[in-house]
């Protein structure tokens, strides 16, 4: 069986330390990938996340059929 936990407090922390001590258990800690990543990434995350919200979106076609306009006008 495996369990997942998010530690987000110190109750949660109490519990982690008791599942520690228990000779049965093994606790590995993951890191969340956004974690990972720098502060321009998350930032255009959260743009795209605002632009889904707000319907400032452009569906797959609708950007073909631009980019086939400017690539046939250069032509």
């Amino acid at each position: 069986m495996k369990i997942t936990l998010e530690v987000a407090n110190n109750r949660a922390e109490f519990l982690m330390e008791l599942l520690r001590s228990l000779k049965f258990v093994k606790v590995t800690e993951t890191a969340d990938w956004y974690d990972g990543l720098n502060q321009e990434e998350k930032k255009s995350i959260e743009q795209g996340l605002d632009d889904l919200k707000n319907n400032r979106i452009h569906s797959h076609e609708e950007v073909m059929v631009e980019a086939r306009k400017k690539t046939n006008k250069r032509k």
